[in-house]
């Protein structure tokens, strides 16, 4: 979304911009002028010319003293220390809730049972084609999406309240030499609209071990047996929870290997925090990372680091054409944080009786 044009900051808040709204309100004969802000302020972006006339600016100068409802979806806190020209805006549902999808929610616990299975013998799941790199994960799901185990893993969409989102500044923590861990480079900040801390949303999550155990005979084997971490809501938090406590420890003794850095204490700050509520998880309490920008690590597992010619035959891969340029540093040397150290993207799951 662009500043101004989908969006505009009022009073610490950001306030999104709905078309039919403001169609009404400035009326079909001023569409034109509507058109023409929209191109000269995507012209202004790519050739940074002078800013044009806003949203804003043109409703008050058609209609004056118009309330800013009237031509907006919603509005929300804004917690960003700087303004930038863009925000990545959250999913919403068609009455504008926004809400985590069920199926992000099953992508990110494939990963964690994927990486609690194949982290013990990376090799026996990689394999290269050229310069592709494929996980042979089919003696574990299945190969393909009519006989995967994770079509017996149901998961509905986590549906928040209007007014649960919150806007944020995210910054990139980069390891690029002696200049500290922060990456101040050109356009490296993001503006993105999350969901708030500790708020609730509910979904459905059920394991059909019955219709799994059927497929599986009719299918003479090609639909796999769930695997053990899956034969129970439980066993499937329990592998969850480790897989979340590996791999924030070991970010923080990634990071505490780097000297003092404003962003570095408080970032482990963060994972240290999250670390805590996951030992004091119940049986029925899981904590699964699903955001963005997290790091690989986080984003895959991190398990193919333990592959026995990492370093030479993936990592090689993963840094083509820089591979001399960044071969001093380790990996991943970066990932993405609030602008005032903490983490994005973990949610907490508690089954309910």
């Amino acid at each position: 979304m662009r500043k101004d044009t989908d969006f505009f900051f009022d009073n610490g808040n950001i306030c999104i911009i709905d078309e039919r709204k403001l169609l009404d309100v400035i009326g079909k004969d001023n569409l034109y002028q509507w058109l023409n802000l929209v191109e000269r302020s995507w012209e202004q972006q790519q050739y940074r010319q002078q800013r044009p006339e806003t949203v804003k600016q043109l409703v008050n100068r058609i209609k004056r003293n118009c309330p800013i409802e009237r031509y907006t979806k919603r509005h929300f806190k804004c917690l960003a220390v700087e303004k930038t020209n863009t925000m990545r805006e959250c999913i919403h549902d068609g009455m504008g809730k926004p809400y985590i999808p069920g199926s992000s929610i099953k992508g990110a616990i494939r990963t964690a049972i994927l990486t609690s299975i194949a982290k013990d013998n990376a090799q026996q799941y990689i394999t290269f084609n050229g310069n592709n790199i494929d996980v042979n994960d089919s003696d574990i799901f299945g190969n393909s999406a009519n006989n995967s185990v994770f079509r017996f893993l149901q998961i509905g969409d986590a549906i928040f309240n209007e007014g649960d989102e919150v806007a944020t500044r995210l910054v990139l923590l980069n390891i690029h030499g002696n200049n500290g861990l922060f990456d101040d480079g050109h356009h490296k900040d993001q503006l993105v609209e999350a969901i708030s801390y500790n708020k609730v949303a509910y979904c459905n999550i059920k394991i059909n071990n019955i219709a799994n155990k059927s497929f599986s005979e009719q299918t003479n084997g090609e639909t796999k047996s769930l695997p053990s971490v899956m034969q129970s809501p439980q066993s499937l938090f329990k592998a969850i929870n480790e897989h979340t406590r590996r791999l924030l420890e070991g970010d923080i003794e990634f990071w505490n290997e780097y000297e003092g850095d404003e962003f570095k204490e408080s970032y482990i700050k963060s994972d240290n925090e999250i670390l805590a509520i996951i030992k004091t998880c119940k049986s029925n309490e899981c904590v699964l990372r699903l955001g963005h920008a997290s790091g690989w690590n986080f984003i895959t597992g991190g398990w193919a680091k333990e592959y026995p010619e990492f370093e030479r035959r993936i990592l090689s891969k993963a840094r083509p054409g820089n591979r001399d340029r960044y071969y001093q540093y380790p990996f991943p040397k970066s990932r993405r944080v609030e602008d005032d150290g903490r983490i994005l993207g973990f949610v907490k799951l508690s089954l309910m009786d």
